[in-house]
């Protein structure tokens, strides 16, 4: 059974057809949803997740009067933590001017900061 756009007038099946407030449009005429995920973010929280997988640790004890003071770094969590920090503020700034998607996209951004974060207080051997 054919059925035709609203906007432009062609003839599609109904499967083809989007549903939206100005009728059923075709593929070319439909407005595309728009992503939550910005490209930023992504990275910022792949970035984040690197040092779950990988790691280049040091540690060293020093005594001193018979109390131990431990020093733990992880390399790997330092960096990429920073990293992911850093971008996940570039991606706030956009993120907050998205309009309709601003909450979404706030979020994300928001929790590849604290991603971010949490890797560098683990690098940093303070959890």
């Amino acid at each position: 059974m054919a059925s035709t756009c609203a906007q432009c007038n062609r003839a599609f099946t109904a499967a083809e057809l989007t549903s939206t407030p100005d009728g059923m449009l075709c593929p070319d005429c439909a407005p595309e949803k728009p992503k939550v995920l910005s490209k930023v973010v992504i990275t910022a929280l792949v970035c984040g997740f690197i040092p779950f997988v990988f790691h280049i640790t040091s540690s060293s004890s020093t005594t001193v009067n018979g109390v131990t003071a431990l020093i733990y770094r992880d390399y790997v969590a330092i960096s990429a933590g920073a990293l992911a920090a850093v971008i996940a503020i570039a991606a706030v700034l956009p993120a907050l001017k998205a309009g309709p998607q601003r909450g979404p996209r706030v979020a994300a951004a928001v929790a590849a900061l604290g991603l971010g974060l949490l890797q560098l207080v683990r690098g940093f051997g303070l959890t």
